[in-house]
């Protein structure tokens, strides 16, 4: 349930950063891939490797990670808004707003609470 990153993984953090900076998702994608497959439980490069899937486009594997780093760190705002996004961002409101309330239940996030307020104010009538 760690969100550090473990230190046996720092070279290939750095190599993997260097290599998001320089634009190279392809190769930044394979560091993630064996950071997680090394460390499964670290919540933290599951969130990263789900960005990395979501910057690749690759919606359905950026879930599973986003839904995983959730399962790992429930409480952890970071990857509760990754997946809210991600549903968010492809029309799934339902889902995004279940995550919303799931988060909420557990912890307490002011991003949360304006991004309530922004559909509030969008949608008044919903």
């Amino acid at each position: 349930m760690s969100k550090q990153v473990p230190d046996e993984t720092k070279a290939d953090w750095i190599e993997a950063a260097r290599l998001s900076d320089a634009g190279d998702t392809v190769s930044e994608l394979k560091y993630m891939q064996k950071m997680v497959e090394n460390h499964p439980a670290s919540a933290k490069l599951r969130v990263c490797l789900g960005f990395t899937y979501k910057e690749l486009e690759d919606f359905g594997r950026a879930e599973a990670e986003f839904v995983e780093s959730v399962k790992l760190a429930p409480k952890w705002e970071l990857a509760s808004l990754q997946l809210f996004h991600l549903f968010w961002d492809q029309d799934r409101r339902e889902e995004a707003m279940d995550e919303l309330g799931r988060f909420m239940k557990v912890s307490y996030s002011q991003d949360y609470m304006d991004i309530v307020r922004e559909i509030n104010q969008k949608y008044p009538d919903d």
